[in-house]
């Protein structure tokens, strides 16, 4: 995620998981105003990520990620 003009204490970030459970995200800068947004699924199914900028929801940053135990028996996500 790109966002210019900004530090890592602006942002929040949550998942919902297809409970309706809701916990915040772990934040990364990057660098050069670029962020990685982490979280650990504790159930399958779809999760939707949501990200703000000093506490406002950023246009298009709403994302689906779907988990589900692969042939392997690992968990995988798909966005």
């Amino acid at each position: 995620m790109l966002t210019v003009g900004t530090n890592r204490y602006d942002m929040e970030a949550s998942v919902t998981s297809p409970s309706g459970a809701t916990e915040m995200c772990d934040i990364q800068d990057l660098g050069t105003s670029q962020y990685s947004i982490k979280f650990v699924p504790k159930e399958m199914g779809i999760h939707t990520v949501s990200v703000k900028h000093r506490g406002m929801h950023i246009p298009g940053q709403v994302l689906a990620a779907c988990i589900y135990v692969s042939l392997f028996g690992q968990r995988q996500h798909q966005l």
